[in-house]
């Protein structure tokens, strides 16, 4: 398991968050030229494309602008359905600019004018543009749920958020392979691409973790303002219920059949997104990852990610069937067998230098990738097994019991469960109070 970074999961909060925002000389301009020019580069992809026209067939796609504001540190876009419009956190432009201490306003100007400017700016915020562009869209298709009218948003919501930003990013990669090495490599790095780089290496390996994942992190925080659309469903009918108590009590039915239409048009846009949402996923998935595995694997072993590359391609060699004899078969077997030599001479190499933590995650990794693939565990390295696994037993066991962060303490406690269980014995102890 690798922890997604904090403000990956954060894209969407509530606009009153950010207060009142006032009205700057170029917002217009601006958004008008960023809506263009992030068209003309989110279209030039599959994903992009077909994105595109689905939002050109809704009608309040024509209202839909682009601004840049300052907003808490965690936020790095969002949309707002009330005003129809894309928000970028200018903290994070000043840091993809590499400024500081500029106004709003002065940023706007730069960008309206600074053509190059912007087209850098574009070239690596398109992923979280189209993310951002998927919630637009649902508040166009699925009004009382985006509205607020369901109390909440929907969660599942987010998996085609993040899905087709994925979808997106994974051909913006596959047309640059050069760029995911350099990322991987700590080359070079900017706050966007940075971003959606973190949630495709997280949640790009296995559908029902994925969905899970944004489940969990999504409704773990009430103010976040989530839930699922059973839920949202099940609020819904209750109101509709409660109307009509009213109803009784008072001899006038008209609020009641308001709730009641309103309870049955909601259940309508639940039924047509879950249909949507498994046709997208039935559809697009088993080749995405497939091919998701094979290039961030294949990027890994380049960049020397061990860890990422022994993962990823065990896990694509996994779904090959053992007869198939095919040049791709063949290429992806040659690298998952260069993943694990190169893995275990990384050990016998640098092990001893390496801290606990990392040894053990790396002498897991080649284990798991070996029991994948039907390699054997290199012998030499048994006895570094057995003492890296003690050693990083005691301190995940340690961080599990005194972490807060929910992520984080699971991360640990599932990390020592796995050595305590490598190593012959129970779980690893509940944690301390």
């Amino acid at each position: 398991m690798r922890l997604l970074r904090p403000s990956a999961a954060v894209l969407l909060l509530l606009p009153a968050l950010c207060g009142p925002l006032l009205a700057y000389k170029h917002d217009d301009s601006l958004g008008k030229k960023l809506l263009g020019e992030f068209r003309a580069e989110i279209t030039s992809r599959r994903t992009g494309a077909d994105f595109y026209a689905r939002l050109d067939a809704a009608p309040e796609a024509s209202g839909l602008r682009v601004l840049l504001r300052r907003a808490p540190a965690e936020r790095v876009a969002w949309y707002d359905p009330a005003g129809n419009a894309v928000y970028f956190n200018t903290r994070h432009v000043q840091e993809f600019f590499d400024i500081k201490g500029y106004r709003d306003s002065r940023i706007i100007e730069i960008l309206n004018v600074g053509k190059a400017a912007r087209a850098e700016f574009v070239k690596r915020a398109d992923a979280l543009f189209l993310h951002e562009l998927v919630h637009a869209l649902q508040s166009y298709l699925y009004p009382r749920y985006r509205s607020g009218a369901a109390a909440a948003n929907p969660v599942e919501f987010e998996y085609e958020a993040y899905f087709t930003e994925d979808l997106y990013f994974h051909e913006k990669l596959s047309d640059s392979p050069a760029l995911l090495e350099k990322f991987l490599k700590g080359e070079e790095q900017d706050v966007y691409t940075s971003h959606s780089l973190a949630g495709y290496i997280e949640l790009s390996l296995d559908a029902d973790r994925y969905r899970e994942y944004i489940r969990s992190r999504y409704l773990r925080d009430e103010a976040m303002g989530y839930a699922d659309l059973e839920e949202a469903g099940r609020a819904a009918r209750a109101r509709a219920a409660d109307g009509r108590i009213a109803a009784y009590a008072t001899g006038d039915a008209s609020g009641y059949e308001a709730e009641k239409a309103a309870a049955a048009a909601a259940e309508a846009e639940k039924a047509a997104y879950d249909s949507f949402l498994e046709d997208f996923y039935t559809a697009r998935w088993p080749a995405f990852s497939a091919e998701a595995l094979l290039l961030l694997g294949s990027a890994a072993l380049e960049a020397g990610d061990h860890r990422l590359a022994l993962d990823c391609l065990a896990q694509a060699e996994e779904k090959v069937p053992p007869d198939e004899r095919s040049g791709a078969a063949k290429e992806l077997r040659t690298k998952g067998a260069l993943a694990i030599l190169q893995a275990a001479a990384h050990i016998r190499d640098r092990g001893g230098k390496m801290p606990a933590g990392d040894l053990a995650l790396l002498v897991r990794a080649l284990e798991e990738a070996s029991a994948r693939t039907g390699r054997p565990f290199p012998a030499d390295l048994a006895p570094v097994r057995r003492s890296a696994y003690l050693r990083a037993l005691k301190r995940f066991s340690r961080l599990a019991s005194s972490e807060r962060d929910p992520e984080k303490k699971a991360f640990y406690r599932e990390n020592a469960d796995y050595f305590s269980s490598a190593l012959g014995g129970p779980s690893a102890a509940p944690d301390s109070p």
